[in-house]
């Protein structure tokens, strides 16, 4: 995927990116849906050909589809449609040397405040601050270091209720869970 395309991509409006991206073939077209926010997703998919989302949909990796269906299943006034893909999320057995190593080439593309801690499902078990992982002993894993149970908002919390939230916690960064707990997205908090 061309990050210069994807860039342009996500300034577009969605009449104009659906014209646009009916021009690549199915599997790059996923691609760049994949990289789209909820937002975007949702008004760019439903003005694409019945047929074209069938034949995306056959393509979507199964954890991937699981968040495609909470995105698009959002009421537009929830906070879920403010949500981004998580920047880094890794298994608590991963060690703090394999994180830094993973992190070193996306933390120049990306602002990466924490780094999410999950297991089985990819359901949410923890928390890291970047801080943490400077300090920590490289052979230590994620769950030595990790915060356990951390807050994360739901993605179909009215966006009202998601506000008062942000304001009272003032995290810089809101992990999204589905109601079973499993990671699908985040939330800047600024």
């Amino acid at each position: 995927m061309d990050a210069q395309l994807l860039a342009t991509l996500k300034l577009m409006d969605a009449k104009s990116a659906s014209s646009w991206l009916d021009s690549f073939a199915d599997p790059e077209m996923l691609d760049y849906l994949s990289a789209l926010g909820p937002n975007q997703l949702s008004d760019v998919w439903c003005l694409l050909h019945e047929a074209r989302r069938a034949r995306i949909l056959a393509l979507v990796p199964n954890d991937v589809a699981a968040v495609w269906r909470a995105y698009l299943t959002l009421e537009p006034d929830s906070a879920g449609r403010l949500m981004e893909r998580p920047a880094a999320a890794f298994a608590a057995e991963t060690t703090i040397a394999e994180v830094v190593e993973a992190l070193r080439e996306s933390i120049k593309r990306t602002l990466i405040t924490y780094v999410f801690v999950t297991e089985a499902g990819n359901k949410l078990v923890g928390i890291v601050t970047f801080r943490e992982l400077l300090y920590a002993d490289p052979a230590q894993t994620l769950a030595d270091i990790m915060i356990r149970n951390p807050y994360a908002l739901r993605p179909e919390t009215p966006l009202v209720d998601a506000m008062r939230e942000v304001v009272k916690r003032h995290f810089p960064v809101y992990p999204v869970c589905a109601a079973n707990g499993t990671l699908i997205g985040q939330i800047r908090g600024q």
